[in-house]
Order: structure tokens, then sequence, then C-alpha cells
């Protein structure tokens, strides 16, 4: 089951959105980062059983996030 979502974004406005969206409307359990290296310091203790990123991020895109 779907519960747990980090969302990674360097824009403070689009983390907003996705809080509104899938936090308070949606009920799911968020973990927000503003890089790519905050997200891969916090993955194995929140354990998300999705991961949403943002492709286009200063000093470590989407992409490369996606693959360490």
């Amino acid at each position: 089951m779907l519960n747990k979502i980090l969302c990674v974004d360097d824009a403070s406005d689009i983390r907003s959105v996705l809080e509104v969206s899938l936090k308070m409307i949606g009920g799911f359990e968020l973990c927000l980062c503003a890089s790519g290296e905050e997200a891969i310091e916090k993955i194995d203790a929140f354990n998300p059983d999705l991961v949403l990123l943002d492709v286009l991020m200063p000093s470590l895109s989407g992409p490369d996030t996606l693959s360490i």
C-alpha cells in the first residue's frame, strides 16, 4: 500500500504545493527535501513507498540522485 512519499524539489513553492495536495488533501505521510543530497541522507530512515524527484536541481539532479 502506498503511504509514504519522499518528495525532492529545490523550489520551496513546489514543496508547498506537494505538501498541501499530498499530505493535507491526500493523507499521505511526506518527507520533503530541498536537494538530492538531503534526500540521500533521509531516505533510509524514512523508507518511502514512492520517490518523486525534480529533474533539474543544482548540484545533484534528480537522475543523479536516483543513480546513487
